[in-house]
């Protein structure tokens, strides 16, 4: 059976985006063919800064290719505690 979000109802502790995310963030990670074989690897920092109910991620990807990518996402909490994001 899969896991569903809902699974994890009333567990704590809660998890809060902007208590998580704000400050520095750094993950690694890679992409597979379908075979298994490594395609790609990369390591992003991720910079979380709060401001009343946004949550703006600054995201800076770098690749084993030398490629670099940069994400912004700002996500806004709504009145039912719930996040939107763009």
């Amino acid at each position: 059976a899969s896991q569903q979000i809902s699974d994890y109802a009333g567990k704590t502790p809660v998890f809060d985006p902007a208590v998580f995310f704000k400050g520095r963030t750094e993950a690694w990670g890679m992409f597979q063919k379908r075979g298994g074989e490594v395609a790609r690897r990369f390591h992003v920092v991720v910079t979380g800064t709060v401001d009343g109910n946004t949550l703006t991620l600054d995201e800076r990807f770098r690749y084993d290719d030398g490629e670099t990518q940069t994400r912004v996402w700002t996500l806004v909490r709504q009145p039912d505690n719930s996040w939107r994001g763009r």
